[in-house]
Parts: structure tokens; C-alpha cells; sequence
């Protein structure tokens, strides 16, 4: 925000979904349902030395926001990791910086608002075992985008042929 986008999280994200969902409709022209992924490296800038602020509040608010769009349109997200940080050192800047650009995927989705009863109901999956429900699940739901034999063939010849030539 304020580099390559305006400086204001909204109007960021207006831009940022914008160009992504370009890229979404270009896949879609290209291999009708080719499966995609909304994603976000979303970061402020200080205004006074012009250098990204990784792992601020803003940042935090803004991958935020850009997950619920995410989740809204219906589309997987992926955003910034928990390193993101302006610290010049491993301190406490470095941890809290780190946690407010992890904390925003937690909420996108991941973590149980469940009561503990509820939780206990449903048999007391820990984090770990509900990721691996989501993504077992999406997995299963996977429908392989249609392609023309010929291509399909084409492209394999085509990759083929480049693992070859690399020593792949």
C-alpha cells in the first residue's frame, strides 16, 4: 500500500482483487475450470523511507479482509507467512510483527469456534486433523478440468521433451 497500490487498505484491496480475478478469468478463458487460488502478499509502505512494513497492523487488517473476499467468491486463499517482518534482529519486533501476518490466515478459516461440548460432539478434531479434513475433502470434491485429447498430448510431448533437455 502507497508503492504499488494506493495507500488506503480498501482501495488496495479493490486493486489486488481486481488484478486477481483478470488472472482468474484469463485461466478460465485458457482451460475452462482449471482450478485457481486468490492470493496476497498485501503490505504497507513507510512513507518516510519507502520501505515495505511487513507485519503491521495494516498488513494484518488487509490479508484479513483479502481472505473473506476469498471465502466470499468462493475461491481458496493464500496470503503472507508468519516471517514476515521488518526486524532488523530476532526480537520481540520480529515476533509480533510475525504473528500479525500468521494470525490473519488462522482466521481466514483454520481454527474451531466450537464450545467445548460441541467440539467433544464432533469428535475433538485438533487443528491438524481439521486441515486434513478440508483438504482431503477438496481433494475428493476435485473434478478434472475438460481438455482436448490433442492438446493434452501436445503439452505432455511438449514437457517431455523440456525434462529432457534439462536433465530433469
Amino acid at each position: 500500500m502507497g508503492a504499488m497500490s494506493p495507500v488506503s487498505i480498501a482501495a488496495t484491496l479493490a486493486q489486488q482483487v481486481a488484478e486477481a480475478l483478470a488472472g482468474v478469468a484469463l485461466a478460465e478463458l485458457v482451460r475452462p475450470g482449471t482450478p485457481v487460488i486468490l492470493g496476497s502478499f498485501l503490505s504497507n509502505t513507510d512513507m518516510q523511507s519507502g520501505s515495505p512494513s511487513l507485519g503491521s497492523p495494516k498488513s494484518a487488517i488487509g490479508l484479513l479482509c483479502g481472505g473473506q473476499i476469498a471465502r466470499r467468491l468462493g475461491i481458496p486463499w493464500r496470503s503472507g507467512g508468519g516471517a514476515l517482518t521488518s526486524s532488523q534482529t530476532v526480537d520481540a519486533q520480529a515476533a509480533y510483527e510475525s504473528m500479525m501476518t500468521m494470525l490473519p490466515t488462522f482466521l481466514a478459516g483454520l481454527s474451531s469456534t466450537e464450545n467445548y461440548e460441541r467440539w467433544l460432539r464432533n469428535g475433538g478434531h485438533d487443528a491438524c486433523q481439521r486441515a486434513a479434513q478440508i483438504w482431503e475433502q477438496t481433494l475428493a470434491e476435485y473434478e478434472q478440468p475438460f481438455m482436448d485429447d490433442d492438446l493434452e498430448t501436445e503439452l505432455r510431448a511438449y514437457v517431455a521433451e523440456r525434462r529432457t533437455a534439462l536433465g530433469d
